[in-house]
């Protein structure tokens, strides 16, 4: 098995169906290349590749969300047995997909997401908040990305950026306005808005 990168911005690894394989995500998300790995199978993985001072190597990890790797094989290769020389590459972190098979075998478990599938997937305390918002008329509304109006897209990013500065997130969860209204270009996108009469 053969490694190599493609400098082409993830074009190769994107997929239009998979919200965060979407070209508009990796645009987005500054996808610099594509980690392509080459066997009886060729595995195509979104990356933004970095220089590492001082050297003429690089380091290379997978855009934010869940991308994974188009075309991984069920058994996953090792690590171990693919010719990286070409590449440059000292490391790869990976984001592989929820629920789809893996990247790379021996990676390690970094943290497990828990989907809630319907209500029984839904803490107690926050169905009687759901219960509750929706006893004073709040509606929730699914909005595809290309149908959100920038009133709607402002709302949303009002409420992010004190979400983020409630909780004290880094300056890197901080996005400008161009960052989400590429996503919302992405046929995968939609946001949920929570609206009751006069209220939005």
């Amino acid at each position: 098995m053969k490694a190599r990168l493609i400098e082409d911005g993830g074009a190769a690894a994107s997929d239009d169906e998979q919200f965060f394989r979407s070209s508009s995500f990796l645009e987005a998300e500054a996808a610099t290349h594509t980690l392509a790995i080459e066997g009886d199978w060729e595995l195509r993985l979104p990356v933004l590749v970095r220089p590492i001072e001082g050297t003429d190597r690089f380091d290379a990890i997978s855009p934010y969300g869940y991308p994974g790797a188009d075309g991984a094989p069920e058994e996953p290769p090792d690590p171990a047995e693919i010719d990286w020389s070409e590449t440059g590459l000292v490391s790869v972190f990976v984001r592989d997909r929820i629920g789809d098979a893996v990247c790379f075998a021996g990676g390690a478990v970094r943290t497990h997401v828990h989907v809630a599938d319907g209500e029984g997937g839904i803490r107690k305390r926050l169905r009687e908040q759901i219960r509750r918002n929706e006893r004073r008329g709040w509606e929730t509304r699914l909005v595809p990305g290309r149908e959100v109006e920038m009133g709607q897209l402002g709302a949303f990013e009002r409420a992010y950026a004190e979400t983020m500065a409630r909780t004290g997130a880094a300056q890197r969860y901080l996005y400008p306005t161009s960052y989400f209204a590429r996503l919302l270009l992405s046929e995968a996108s939609w946001l949920v808005l929570a609206e009751r009469e006069g209220v939005a």
